[in-house]
C-alpha cells in the first residue's frame, strides 16, 4: 500500500456552478466520500492493521509437510515495518535440513541484514551444549530461521524435528510482496 502523492477531488463544474441544490448535495456527498476514504488509506498505514496469517513451519533442504495442532499467527504492519508474533506446533514433519517459520512479507534487502527475533521451542531437543535459541529473518526471503547457541559455541541453525512447538516474535522492514 502507498500513500497518495496527489489529492484528486472530484470537481464537477457542473456541481459546483449549479443553481440545483440536489447537484450541490451531490458533490459534497461525493466530496466527503473521497476525503473518507483516503483518511482511512493514511491511517491504516500509519496506524497498521492487526491480521492473522497461517504460519508454517519448513526444512531447508526439503520443505516438506506437518500435521498442525496449532498454527496461530498475527502481524501488524505498519508502513514497511512488520511485527509478526507466532505458536506452532507440529507433529510427523515430513522436511528435512534447517528449520524455519515462514513469514507474511519478504523481507526488505537493506542495510540491517539480518533481523534478529525472540524465540522459544518447547518439546524440541537442542544440540549437545547449546542452551538457547532464537531466529533470523534474513533479507529477500520469506524465512525466519532457527538458531540455537550455547556458552562457547558458534551460533548453529536448528534441524528440522519431526514435531514441535515454536513461540516468537520478530520485527522487519517488509517489501510489498505477501507470503
Amino acid at each position: 500500500m502507498t500513500l497518495p502523492t496527489d489529492i484528486i477531488l472530484p470537481l464537477r463544474p457542473e456541481q459546483i456552478n449549479s443553481a440545483d441544490p440536489a447537484q450541490r448535495e451531490l458533490y459534497t456527498r461525493d466530496l466527503i466520500y473521497s476525503l473518507t476514504r483516503m483518511y482511512q488509506d493514511i491511517a491504516q498505514n500509519v496506524n497498521g492493521d492487526i491480521r492473522e496469517y497461517s504460519v508454517t513451519v519448513e526444512g531447508s533442504t526439503t520443505a516438506g509437510s506437518a500435521t498442525y495442532t496449532n498454527q496461530t499467527g498475527i502481524y501488524l504492519r505498519q508502513g514497511l515495518m512488520v511485527d509478526v508474533w507466532f505458536n506452532v506446533t507440529w507433529s510427523g514433519h515430513t522436511g528435512s535440513g534447517d528449520m524455519y517459520v515462514t513469514l507474511p512479507y519478504q523481507v526488505f534487502k537493506g542495510l540491517f541484514d539480518p533481523w534478529v527475533g525472540e524465540l522459544f521451542v518447547s518439546t524440541i531437543a537442542l544440540t549437545g551444549g547449546y542452551t538457547g535459541t532464537f531466529g533470523i529473518a534474513f533479507s529477500e526471503s520469506f524465512k525466519y530461521v532457527v538458531v540455537q547457541y550455547g556458552s562457547g559455541l558458534p551460533a548453529l541453525n536448528l534441524a528440522l524435528p519431526a514435531s514441535g512447538s515454536l513461540y516468537g516474535h520478530v520485527r522487519y522492514v517488509g517489501t510489498e510482496f505477501e507470503n
